[in-house]
């Protein structure tokens, strides 16, 4: 009998282990995932911003640089993605293919945005797919959740990427065309609210960080009734400067 409960003690760790080794792995890829996913929102931005100011070659060069950095991060999660669900991963490889394609220029897509600026349809394969490729590691990593520190960063990277994309579109209004929720501005500035309040709650004890985040939400308070007139006035410049630093200065909290 006491081999018995031996044994099944031993089983019964051995389980315990294997699960917290998963829930781990879960955990580490889900981060990767938001890390990925704000490099892709950083390559929404400067390629909105190359459109709008196509006379401007730091835009194109900087837009270029944000792809060649997503490039590795976003194959080996992709990879990932696959090994867990071989659907979901073809189907978000195929996206980051076309994606890249219209950036860079394939066989359908010609020279692509970096190299020749804005043509409609490439634009509009580079929004579509970009946005469709942003769903479905949405749904497989639960990119909403996390550490507010996670989420916060998150969403002003989406924030931002949306607002630009919006207010710098060719098409004279933010196409949309796949994720709806992205067009909903005001519903994603009210999440960004929330998510500071729950970073600066988390670190008030500490001053230098407390310090850190009032700062940052200074900002955020500037650009936020921007970003709310959205669908009445356009600065884009505004919004990608200020912006960009916040998504920075919540980068060194992750």
């Amino acid at each position: 009998m006491n081999v018995l409960r031996a044994a099944a003690a031993t089983l019964l760790v051995a389980v315990t282990v294997l699960a917290g080794g998963r829930t781990a792995q879960a955990a580490d890829a889900a981060v990767e995932a938001r890390q990925v996913a704000v490099q892709t929102y950083q390559v929404r931005i400067e390629t909105a911003m190359r459109v709008y100011d196509e006379g401007t070659s730091e835009y194109r060069q900087r837009a270029g640089t944000a792809l060649d950095s997503l490039a590795g991060p976003m194959d080996a999660l992709l990879k990932d993605l696959a090994a867990r669900d071989a659907t979901a991963g073809a189907a978000a490889m195929a996206h980051w293919r076309e994606m890249s394609g219209a950036l860079r220029g394939s066989r359908d897509h010609g020279p692509g945005i970096l190299a020749s600026g804005y043509d409609a349809r490439v634009y509009a394969d580079f929004d579509d797919n970009s946005q469709q490729l942003m769903v479905i590691l949405d749904k497989a990593y639960k990119l909403g959740e996390g550490a507010p520190e996670q989420r916060a960063w998150l969403l002003a990277a989406r924030v931002v990427a949306n607002y630009i994309l919006m207010s710098a579109s060719p098409f004279g209004s933010y196409t949309a065309s796949f994720n709806t929720e992205d067009s909903d501005l005001d519903a994603m500035v009210l999440r960004l609210d929330k998510a500071l309040a729950e970073l600066a709650r988390k670190h008030a004890a500490n001053p230098e960080q407390a310090q850190r985040i009032k700062k940052l939400t200074t900002k955020w308070s500037f650009i936020r009734t921007t970003i709310l007139k959205a669908a009445s006035q356009s600065t884009p410049y505004i919004v990608y400067k200020h912006g960009g630093d916040i998504i920075r200065e919540l980068q060194a909290f992750n």
